[in-house]
């Protein structure tokens, strides 16, 4: 260990932090050039799959069997169902229902912004739902309201 109460202890921790300091960048440079050069070439940049999706050689392609989910969730959504009986019907949470209906990789426009790096990374995947259907959907959210009786 070194003593911070002397000067020289006090400069060895100031180059630690330093040093340290300048290795963070370092991480978060590599990872925006790596995740931005994945992203030039449309392969997946990383992170959670969107349920719905498989990756196959770093290209996110459709998962038939839960892709029939994500329509259904769409579907009962558009007829005005709650995301607590679409979560129960297909045994997951409201957050997650919520997270599908909202995110617009289903219509084919995968996009990653990271939340450090800002890479603003965008191209289209093969979409499970149309834009209408995701559109009405969303729509239903904001037209719901509550009557006294």
């Amino acid at each position: 260990m070194f003593d911070t109460s002397t000067a020289q202890g006090m400069l060895f921790l100031q180059m630690l932090g330093s040093f340290s300091e300048f290795e963070r960048q370092l991480i978060v440079e590599r990872t925006k050039s790596g995740r931005l050069a994945k992203g030039e070439k449309k392969l997946y940049p990383g992170g959670k799959i969107a349920f719905g999706y498989n990756l196959v050689d770093e290209h996110l392609m459709i998962n038939y069997e839960e892709a029939e989910i994500v329509k259904d969730i769409f579907k009962m959504r558009c007829k005005g169902i709650t995301y607590t009986k679409i979560a129960q019907k297909h045994s997951m949470s409201k957050q997650r229902v919520s997270y599908i209906l909202k995110n617009k990789v289903y219509v084919g426009k995968y996009k990653y912004e990271g939340k450090v790096e800002k890479n603003k990374i965008s191209f289209d995947v093969p979409r499970i739902i149309t834009s209408y259907t995701f559109t009405k959907a969303n729509k239903i959210e904001n037209s719901i309201c509550f009557i006294k009786k």
